[in-house]
């Protein structure tokens, strides 16, 4: 991976990002776009937002339904099939197969 975006200032956020993105890398192609307090992985529009905190990660996935999970951190539509999903994720481990899971679901939506 290239160098990590400046926004993520933390060691917590910074090794959880590199996982993500290293996941997000195995769906297809997108592009990370560097807003001033967040990063957007977009396909086309953005499947997922990343929001740095001192202790890792708010992600935020963009679905068409929503989840039902003790995971969940957040959760709300934001239009008739769209939900915006967000997931605190403190440490790497924090990414795996079931959160993969639902990374695939908001990139399919963006193909």
């Amino acid at each position: 991976m290239s160098k990590l975006p400046s926004i993520l200032k933390s060691p917590a956020s910074q090794s959880t990002y590199a996982k993500l993105v290293a996941e997000a890398r195995k769906l297809g192609p997108f592009e990370v776009e560097e807003k001033k307090t967040s990063l957007h992985l977009t396909h086309g529009r953005a499947f997922a937002g990343v929001h740095p905190r001192a202790t890792g990660i708010i992600l935020n996935l963009v679905l068409d339904a929503p989840v039902k999970n003790a995971r969940v951190h957040k959760s709300e539509q934001v239009s008739a099939n769209r939900h915006h999903v967000e997931f605190k994720l403190e440490d790497p481990a924090d990414v795996d197969p079931q959160l993969v899971g639902w990374m695939k679901k908001a990139y399919a939506l963006t193909v």
